[in-house]
């Protein structure tokens, strides 16, 4: 019988906000105790340079590393060396309501969150989406100026990580195990059971293979 793995019960978005905090809070430290802690700051490095990513830019190097979570109800602001913004709205099961991605966005780039003034340029907006989610939404997202970084690329971070800390192996299998949930369809029968997860997974997988280009 497997462990209980803890996210199985920390479902909230808030529990993936405080695991992405946590993470790149390890991308920042320029010194560390012990092996443990250097490959948790490596793969929080990972991170940052897979979100930049989307947007075609890498910092050179990761000299000062800010965090800070619910200013002004944005779920995740990155700062990094003083100079370059991470916007990062993190969702799980629910998607964008009343213009968040447009107001979230301009209150950072008016100056209206604890960063004060910034350069406009150097603000990069992130729709990070773990849960299942259709294409529409990702171009929803897309089309108010974000990047959309999904299961499956967090995933390829996370996979980078060779440790054994505990609360960093339960997340990751509970994204694996989503991520196989997902995909279970591809192996229903006529007569077994079909879950919640594998119709979204056969869902996206028509939208993706005969509905693009469709609208």
């Amino acid at each position: 019988m497997n462990s209980p793995n803890l996210f199985n019960y920390a479902t909230k978005e808030l529990s993936q906000d405080a695991m992405i905090c946590w993470l790149i809070a390890f991308a920042g430290m320029q010194s560390v105790r012990n092996p443990a802690e250097v490959e948790l700051r490596q793969c929080g490095r990972e991170l940052l340079n897979a979100l930049f990513s989307k947007w075609q830019f890498t910092p050179t190097v990761y000299e000062r590393v800010e965090v800070f979570q619910q200013e002004k109800h944005i779920d995740v602001l990155v700062r990094i060396n003083e100079r370059h913004v991470l916007l990062i709205e993190d969702k799980t099961l629910t998607r964008d309501h009343d213009d968040q991605l447009t107001r979230y966005r301009n209150l950072v780039t008016e100056g209206k969150t604890l960063l004060r003034n910034v350069n406009t340029d150097e603000v990069f907006p992130i729709y990070f989406k773990t849960g299942n989610h259709s294409l529409r939404e990702r171009e929803y997202a897309k089309s108010c100026n974000y990047r959309v970084f999904d299961r499956n690329d967090f995933l390829s971070v996370l996979e980078s990580y060779q440790g054994n800390n505990e609360i960093f192996v339960d997340f990751r299998n509970h994204l694996k195990n989503w991520q196989l949930e997902t995909e279970n369809f591809r192996q229903w029968t006529s007569k077994g059971e079909k879950t919640d997860r594998g119709w979204q997974g056969l869902y996206r997988w028509i939208e993706e293979n005969y509905l693009v280009g469709c609208n």
